[in-house]
């Protein structure tokens, strides 16, 4: 059997990885964990990001809700300031 310093080509590392290849795959394992470390920060602040659209398109929907409410009360009371001013018109005519 050959020595790792008479190998062919492409041969050292593959029974006995030399201690630069071991230090290569420490470093590719390392950037692999950062990696995934990332991807699930990633992954909560998209959930966050999901989860604050929520709360604020309730927020919205109830502005509109209130907005729509504020909108007939005022319709409701135009209404009734017209009745008001006819009654007190007819009141003077007498």
């Amino acid at each position: 059997m050959m020595s790792a310093s008479h190998a062919a080509p492409g041969e050292v590392g593959k029974h006995c990885p030399s201690p630069s290849t071991r230090t290569n795959q420490s470093r590719m394992d390392l950037g692999c964990r950062r990696i995934e470390k990332s991807n699930l920060v990633i992954k909560e602040l998209l959930k966050e990001k999901d989860e604050e659209k929520e709360r604020l398109n309730g927020v919205i929907a109830g502005l509109l809700a209130d907005k729509e409410k504020d909108k007939v009360d005022k319709d409701v009371m135009l209404n009734r300031m017209s009745q008001i001013e006819a009654t007190l018109t007819a009141m003077v005519r007498r």
